[in-house]
């Protein structure tokens, strides 16, 4: 559940680099999900990659904005090739039957420190709602 949390985040900050525009569209070649994790007490930082999506964001209007993003599950990417193959397989991801991790939003709110994006999160096809 943690790294469920940590691509949440991930989305959301990258995502709020664009807050003084209107609508983003990902260019594959220039958006990556990062993530670290903890596995046996060692940090482990990885990301994915073929972000696709759209996001809609007004500060002005946080009714009418929206995250509705997807990424490729089989990118995923920790700088090491066995490891890759290992999150890859049914026990992890199963990338070959979820090929895709999402995240759409149902509410953007202002909060004291930043914005706090509540919606659904999808991996290897459970859903659950999330606010981050």
């Amino acid at each position: 559940m943690k790294l469920l949390y940590i691509l949440s985040c991930s989305i959301l900050l990258f995502s709020t680099n664009v807050a003084t525009s209107q609508t983003y569209i990902p260019v594959d070649s220039a958006s990556q999900i990062k993530f670290v994790i903890k596995n046996f007490g060692i940090g482990v930082d990885g990301s994915f990659h073929h972000l696709k999506g759209t996001v809609i964001f007004n500060p002005e209007n946080l009714k009418a904005s929206s995250f509705n993003v997807t990424v490729d599950a089989s990118s995923v990417n920790t700088g090491n090739g066995s490891r890759d193959e290992h999150l890859k397989k049914d026990s992890y991801f199963d990338v070959a039957k979820y090929p895709k991790i999402s995240l759409v939003s149902t509410t953007i709110e202002k909060t004291n420190s930043g914005y706090l994006v509540t919606g659904s999160f999808t991996i290897k096809g459970k859903s659950k709602v999330v606010a981050i």
